[in-house]
């Protein structure tokens, strides 16, 4: 079967998607001194903010897995990223802690959409002996969306304050969004996930 040059277009907008993800997650610890003294946090009420967005992830990577296999990656990534993208721009203008945990929670809940997201649609676009490799791409995101951060936002801060930082990770994850929903197509040729509840009971699966 010819193999479609698209499919690398795919891997780019999961790669975009991913590194605007991971900027959040990785990045933040990098001006938490500055979040500290602006919101005036102790360092407990700092490690809450800096949890919060994890906290979200995990309460969604299932949820989200159920939404791609009904409703496809495009507008499952496209729709996550875009709420994550309100989800932060609406941080930039908080100046007390619980606002800022919950829309963090949001940023993180939303977001995680890219993981079932781009790897289903690598998953699809890359026959079986290409994955391996297209996946370790799309996950060398993660790294490089923490060196983004730890670079980006810190400039950030300096040249216009936290709002600055903020409003920059909303705009990474909007460009994700809109890569995702302008690039991602759905391209179903095989069965790669069974019936939930099949799923659910397979030991070699657990396993796995």
């Amino acid at each position: 079967m010819t193999r479609s040059p698209y499919r690398w277009a795919i891997l780019a907008a999961g790669f975009s998607a991913q590194t605007a993800f991971a900027a959040v997650g990785l990045g933040l610890p990098v001006i938490a001194p500055a979040i500290r003294d602006e919101l005036g946090l102790s360092l407990g009420q700092i490690g809450i903010v800096l949890g919060a967005g994890w906290v979200g992830t995990i309460l969604t990577l299932l949820p989200w897995g159920f939404a791609v296999d009904r409703l496809g990656e495009r507008w499952t990534l496209g729709a996550g990223m875009a709420v994550a993208a309100a989800a932060l721009a609406g941080a930039a203008f908080v100046s007390s802690l619980l606002p800022l945990v919950l829309l963090l929670g949001a940023s993180g809940a939303a977001g995680s959409s890219v993981q079932s997201g781009s790897g289903r649609a690598i998953m699809n676009w890359f026959d079986r002996d290409e994955r391996g490799l297209a996946l370790g791409i799309r996950q060398t995101a993660v790294p490089v969306g923490g060196i983004v951060g730890a670079l980006a936002l810190p400039a950030a801060v300096d040249a216009g304050g936290l709002r600055a930082a903020f409003l920059l990770l909303a705009g990474m994850s909007a460009l994700g969004a809109v890569l995702g929903v302008l690039l991602l197509r759905e391209r179903v040729r095989e069965q790669i996930v069974e019936a939930v509840p099949w799923t659910l009971r397979d030991r070699s699966l657990w396993l796995v």
